[in-house]
């Protein structure tokens, strides 16, 4: 199918605006970014704030993230606050959160946070071992032998 220049747009705009979406929450704002993270799952960001000043955070999402991937995370703040520093981002207790900021800047305060999780998780994601729990040819090996033990003939090892 194709689209005229004009329908296209359309399209894509309001393709982008279904993805992304802001709800209000207990005590602030819950914005669903296009940012992924390296599972595919989409970066969210919590604003919180009074009249005059934001701060955006992740809430924990990137580590949440990685170790729901299975990567073995340790509360190291300082091994992962080089990642966000250099955006004037802060990270505490694995937390990934602006400075104060004016209200007006809330949105470009939930893209950096954004990008910043999503690097973060990456990072983790990279440079973390995950754990091997169980042995992958041991338990195709047991699955063919649940399935298909009468079908095989046995040999003596």
């Amino acid at each position: 199918m194709s689209y005229a220049p004009s329908d296209l747009l359309d399209v894509v705009t309001l393709g982008l605006s279904e993805i992304a979406s802001a709800r209000r929450v207990s005590d602030g704002v819950r914005v669903v970014t296009h940012c992924m993270y390296p599972s595919n799952g989409l970066v969210e960001v919590t604003v919180r704030g009074g009249a005059r000043t934001i701060v955006a955070s992740d809430d924990g999402g990137a580590v949440g993230e990685a170790m729901s991937a299975g990567v073995p995370f340790k509360p190291a703040d300082r091994q992962l606050a080089h990642l966000v520093r250099d955006q004037g981002l802060h990270l505490k207790d694995g937390i990934i959160y602006s400075p104060q900021m004016p209200i007006e800047a809330a949105p470009l305060a939930v893209l950096l946070v954004a990008n910043a999780a999503r690097d973060v998780a990456q990072w983790l994601y990279e440079h973390a071992k995950i754990k091997r729990t169980r042995d992958f040819r041991l338990l195709v090996a047991e699955f063919l032998q649940r399935t298909f033990d009468d079908r095989v003939a046995h040999t003596e090892e």
